[in-house]
């Protein structure tokens, strides 16, 4: 995994899962922001859940109906997934979103 500018890092996993405690950590790590906010995204099968940092949470007004629709469009839709990981969310400014397809 990598540190850099994402706002958002998640990991997929299958809807009877949760996240394990080395999960916690990394996904923790990867999120630039000091603080952040657990958040957790479900799709038909599966599920996105990590953190989010508290300045974009701020930032969306802790709405997350956006997030969550976009988020939930990849899981639904595996050719929708990329290969990095990595995709650009937009609302009124642009954030890094990470998904990791650990299920």
């Amino acid at each position: 995994m990598f540190k850099g500018n994402i706002n958002v890092a998640l990991i997929q996993k299958s809807l009877d899962n949760g996240l394990t405690k080395d999960e916690n950590t990394a996904l923790g790590h990867m999120v630039e922001d000091e603080e952040i906010i657990p958040i957790e995204i479900q799709g038909e099968n599966a599920s996105a859940m990590g953190f989010i940092g508290l300045d974009m949470a701020e930032k969306l007004s802790y709405n997350y109906k956006k997030l969550t629709e976009f988020i939930r469009e990849i899981l639904n839709d595996v050719t929708k997934e990329h290969s990095s990981g990595l995709y650009k969310f937009v609302d009124d400014e642009e954030y890094l979103v990470y998904l990791d397809y650990g299920v």
